[in-house]
Order: structure tokens, then sequence, then C-alpha cells
């Protein structure tokens, strides 16, 4: 649950699980191509906004009852003289995340999945208001990330009214109110660097895990890629290439408030299994614990997902690793892990990224030399 997010385009896979409402999605650009997008509409600060969300309080606190633990108005419409687009952006901050879902939709709630923020719930409301309400567990470190954002554009008239500016600049481009193959539309892209701006500033420095969705972050993912894994082999880097812009493709980054530490890529290739492609970390920051971390946090998404099993190849310099973590070689008769449709060959190590997890910094392909398949349950 988090306050200024957009709904991203969603994934064709579901889970199997008996929680059938977690849906995955895309985020790559290939995978959200260009429809017809409503015209962004941003009106001048309406006073009766606060007023609206105070209301709409009501109607979650009795659908939440003792799953709920607090209740928050974000986003523009929770600034004072800050002009907005006029939908009311709430975060609800829950003990459980998945026995929030129904209750939510018995209130009226459209269930949208996660938008682009792991472990996050998102909804819709549409009648008289407009509502987005974004659903998080506690501690989940979005939570402070946009209650600090509001505070300070509340605090601060200056900032505020800069923000307000630069939301009209990006209004005059008729760009700006297209995806243009993002995930976002280029309103809400070009906000950004502003907002990185404030966090930075206010010293912003929880660890989070994230979808790449912005430009800076794109950026530093395919930075990471490149330098940590594929200049060491002379191998050019394609940003284009299958494998990455597949839409069975799930592109992670772990961050240090707005600085990405790891890269993280799956390819989630069924409805019971996926593929870890590459896991790096940024140089000056390896050995430290992060490549662990992102591991960590993947299975755990994969879980939520309902995924039964991660499967990998593995150098043989590598293989502790990924046993320290609960890996072993497939057996010869595995089959729990696929779809009875699923072949071998959707493992085969045949593209740059199909390599180990770093560890020491260093990255050998699996293709170039003997591997192993291995693969974890769930």
């Amino acid at each position: 649950m988090i306050a200024a997010s957009i709904k991203t385009k969603r994934g064709s896979e579901k889970s199997t699980t008996t929680t059938k409402k977690l849906l995955l999605y895309n985020d790559n650009n290939h995978c959200n191509q260009n429809r017809i997008m409503k015209k962004v509409q941003v009106l001048p600060y309406d006073p009766q906004w606060p007023h609206i969300f105070q209301t709409e309080t009501h109607c979650i606190q009795k659908a939440l009852s003792d799953n709920g633990m607090a209740i928050h108005h974000v986003g523009s419409t929770s600034v004072p003289g800050l002009a907005a687009k006029p939908k009311i952006d709430i975060i609800a901050v829950v003990k459980n995340g998945e026995k929030a879902i129904a209750p939510l939709e018995k209130a009226g709630y459209a269930y949208e999945g996660e938008w682009n923020i792991p472990f996050k719930l998102g909804f819709t409301k549409r009648g008289q208001n407009d509502f987005n309400l974004h659903v998080l567990e506690q501690n989940h470190p979005e939570i402070e990330l946009i209650i600090l954002f509001r505070d300070h554009l509340r605090k601060h008239p200056s900032a505020r009214d800069q923000y307000a500016q630069l939301k009209a600049d990006l209004l005059a481009d008729e760009s700006n109110h297209e995806k243009n193959g993002a995930m976002f539309v280029g309103y809400t892209l070009g906000k950004a660097p502003f907002i990185r701006s404030i966090l930075h500033a206010a010293g912003y420095a929880r660890r989070r895990f994230l979808r790449p969705t912005h430009h800076q972050e794109w950026a530093d993912y395919y930075r990471i890629c490149k330098t940590e894994i594929l200049d060491p082999l002379g191998i050019a880097y394609d940003t284009n290439h299958p494998s990455i812009t597949s839409c069975t493709a799930q592109h992670f980054i772990l961050c240090d408030g707005i600085t990405t530490r790891s890269i993280g890529h799956i390819d989630v290739l069924g409805q019971s299994w996926a593929a870890l492609r590459a896991v790096a970390t940024d140089s000056g920051f390896q050995n430290q614990g992060y490549g662990w971390e992102m591991l960590t946090l993947i299975e755990k998404w994969l879980k939520k997902q309902g995924i039964l099993s991660l499967h990998t190849h593995s150098l043989v310099d590598a293989q502790w690793f990924y046993k320290k973590r609960g890996f072993s070689e497939l057996p010869p008769d595995f089959s729990g892990a696929r779809d009875t449709s699923t072949e071998r060959a959707d493992m085969s190590p045949c593209t740059p990224t199909d390599m180990g997890v770093d560890w020491s910094g260093l990255w050998t392909p699996s293709f170039s030399a003997p591997h192993t398949h291995l693969v974890k349950m769930l």
C-alpha cells in the first residue's frame, strides 16, 4: 500500500494457492504497450478533500476491523494549497494484508494487485468521489517515505509551490499524458526527480525492495547488470534482449533510500515455478549481505504469488552459496516444479542473464562453464 503509485499492466499469471487474489504485474516497458489513456486531470486545491477523506475512513475502519492499525491521508490531496488529481490517496496500515482483501472488496473497493511496490495491496473505488487505497503491513518502508514527503510539502510552502509548478510544466507537454511504453505516464515519471531530491535532503535511508519503474531506477538496474556482470566478460549489454524484456520476466532492485545497491531478475515460467536469472550487487557494496537479502525478499515475494519452487543454474564454485540457502541438485525424475506442459529447455543456460548469484563479486556465465541445475522448494 503506497500512495503515489499508478496501476500497471496486469500479468497473466495468478496464484494457485487458496489466496487467488494475488496478481502478478510485469514491470517491463516492452510489456506495457501504449493504449488509449485519459488525459491527466489536475485541479486546484479543494478544501473538501480532507473532509471526503475523513468520511471514507469510517468505511475503511469498519471493513478492516481489528486488522486495521492506522489510516493516513496522503498524496497531493492531503497537502493544503496544492493542485492535485481529484482522487483521494489513502494509506491503510494493517496487521495482515491478505486478510484485508475480502472485507475491502465487500466495502466497494476493487483489488488491483500490488502495483509497482512488492508486498503492497492496491485498491480503487470509483463513484461520486474517487479513492486509491494503498494497504501496507506495519513497518513497510514505503509508509514512512510517503508520509515524509507529504509532511515536507505541508511544512514548506516553497517546496509545495515548486512541486505545483513542476506539475503544470509537465501537463503542458501532451506526451506526458501517455505511457509511451512505460509503466507510468510521463506526468508521473517526470515528478520522480523532485520527489527523490526531497527524500535525499531529508536523509531517508530505509532499506527498500522495489520494482524498477522510474527512469533513474532503470538506469541503475541496467548499469549494475552491465558493470558487474557483462563488462568483466567482454559481453555487450542489450537492454532489449528477449531474456530481459520477456513478459515473464520480473525485475527487482534493493535500495538504501533512493540509492540502488542490488538488482534481481527472475522469470515466472508457470503457475508453480520460477527461474532465477541474475542477482548482482553494485561495486563497493558486495560481501555486505545485499545479495543475500535480495534473494530472501525474492523468495518471500514468490511465495506470495503461490510459486512452489525456484530454479537456477549454478557454477561449481557457487554451489555452496545456493546450498546454504536451501537449494539442492535437481533429481532426474523431478516433476513437482512445473506445469506438465513445461519443458526442461526453459531452464537451458543460453543467455547472458543465466548466471550465478553475486556473493564475492565474481560472475561467470553458466552457458560457457560447467553448471548444475539447482532447485529450492519454497
